[in-house]
């Protein structure tokens, strides 16, 4: 795709203010550093971006993220992203553009507490759960018949297994390192997960306590709503 202007025609970008040549404007932006540089104030602290302007970043698997002036939510670097320009509690957020996927992850290790939270929905968002999966990057070994997975303090979901590990949990055997782990569906997912604002996803001890062990957990959820306040 390619940046245009409201009359569509492409947009263009100076190789630099002493060079004349130009090219033209990318549709996306490589890295998550790249989008919190664009520069969204002025000198004054005016807004530069117009409300509802959208960026995909390609580090994050094309995430499209749409410009909210007003918004003051608790950057997370997922679902909502705090320029660099941006000073706290100056409003100005990039926010997860609805009617699109996200891949939430979350970093956990063997030590992680038993119903610890990983990650707390943001206010204004809804998130449908569509499937969970495990990137592991130390070996879960050790403990007795151990087993981990998800749930989420949001009534109906709470019991460990509930979006990801089912009511067994996920094993040894299958916690290897890989980037892609399915591991077990929860145990909500054929019925419906939608996860509210404020509600946290849980990490759960379902048996016994690894020794060792590191990785992600992740929840592909598509956005319902992420209205940033």
């Amino acid at each position: 795709m390619q940046h245009t202007s409201p009359y569509g025609h492409p947009l263009a970008e100076r190789t630099s203010t002493t060079d004349p040549t130009a090219t033209l404007a990318s549709w996306d932006v490589a890295t998550l550093a790249l989008l919190k540089a664009i520069q969204s104030k002025d000198e004054s602290g005016n807004n530069l971006l117009p409300p509802g302007r959208v960026e995909s970043v390609r580090a994050l698997n094309h995430q499209r993220y749409y410009w909210s002036a007003t918004s003051i939510l608790t950057a997370d670097d997922q679902l909502i992203i705090k320029p660099d320009d941006v000073t706290h509690p100056a409003a100005g957020r990039w926010l997860a553009q609805p009617m699109t996927l996200v891949d939430l992850s979350m970093p956990f290790t063997y030590a992680t507490a038993d119903g610890a939270t990983l990650y707390t929905v943001p206010t204004g968002c809804y998130l449908r759960v569509v499937r969970g999966y495990w990137e592991i990057t130390t070996a879960c070994t050790g403990g007795s018949s151990s087993a981990i997975g998800l749930a989420s303090d949001q009534t109906g979901h709470v019991t460990a297994g509930d979006l990801l590990g089912g009511s067994g949990g996920d094993v040894e055997a299958t916690l290897i390192v890989g980037d892609y782990i399915e591991g077990t569906v929860g145990a909500d997912q054929a019925a419906g997960i939608i996860l509210k604002p404020g509600k946290l996803v849980t990490f759960e001890r379902i048996t016994s306590v690894f020794t060792a062990g590191a990785g992600n957990a992740h929840l592909i959820c598509e956005v319902l709503a992420n209205a940033g306040a």
